[in-house]
């Protein structure tokens, strides 16, 4: 994914039919983090808690289907995404980057847990196998994406 041109308010990228594809599997996994991962507190316990544990996911489950259903409505507006033969444009506007950047993160982040929330030590540890291969994926290709998006946002070419 190559950012081609920035103009004020707009971002214009180029990715190959290969990264394309990518781009779509990786976007079509969210979300990825497991439901209940998130916690309000570790330490406290109690029916007020609880209560608003379950606010919390019923609020996060709301945003997951609203984030997925405009995951399909972005990847198939001919306005964001234009697909030619050789390569495809994402013509992307602030609100579609930052949007992008928290799917893109729920599932590096979601791929990060499930494959057991290594630390440094244990990340230099992990054998990929072909039970977590996906998620290892995953995550280094949601990385990826989320680089360039970050790189454009600060001005970088």
């Amino acid at each position: 994914m190559k950012l081609l041109k920035c103009v004020p308010g707009r971002w214009l990228f180029q990715l190959t039919p290969r990264e394309q594809r990518l781009f779509a599997e990786v976007l079509g996994l969210y979300p990825v983090i497991p439901v209940g991962a998130r916690r309000l507190s570790t330490q406290s316990h109690g029916p007020s808690l609880e209560e608003s544990q379950h606010l919390l996911e019923e609020a996060l489950a709301e945003q997951r289907q609203a984030h997925r259903r405009r995951v399909a409505e972005f990847l198939s507006d001919p306005l964001t995404v234009h697909a030619t033969k050789s390569y495809t444009r994402l013509t992307l506007a602030p609100p579609h980057v930052e949007w992008l950047l928290q799917v893109l993160n729920d599932v590096r982040v979601g791929s990060w847990i499930h494959l057991g929330s290594p630390d440094y030590e244990g990340e230099r540890q992990l054998e990929v196998t072909e039970e977590n291969a996906r998620h290892f994926w995953a995550r280094e290709v949601a990385g990826a994406f989320q680089s360039v998006l970050l790189a454009a946002l600060a001005g970088e070419p």
